[in-house]
């Protein structure tokens, strides 16, 4: 019998946003908040990862889950800071901009 050991996260840097499901653009973070909401296996699907894969990733945040809410909170004061829109009124903006003559 043959086991496989695999490394399914990849550490990018000191900011536990930029933590990556290895060999993909997708952050770790970002899987396994869909897998909480939706599920292990849509988060699966959706992403198109192994199962093994989005485990990983909710172990890293159930293990990160302090440094992860912190980094989001200071991302987003930053984006407040500079001035950045919600998402809902930047989609509103455009649709305006695509109206007008």
């Amino acid at each position: 019998m043959v086991l496989a050991i695999r490394q399914h996260i990849q550490l990018r840097g000191d900011n536990p946003l930029d933590v990556t499901v290895a060999g993909t653009h997708y952050k770790a973070y970002l899987v396994a908040n869909l897998a909480l909401n939706d599920g292990p296996q849509a988060a699966a699907d959706h992403y198109r990862i192994p199962l093994a894969t989005v485990y990983s990733a909710l172990a890293f945040r159930c293990d990160n889950e302090a440094a992860i809410d912190e980094a989001i909170r200071q991302a987003r004061e930053l984006g407040d800071k500079l001035g950045a829109r919600s998402m809902q009124s930047a989609i509103l903006e455009m649709k305006k901009r695509l109206k007008a003559p």
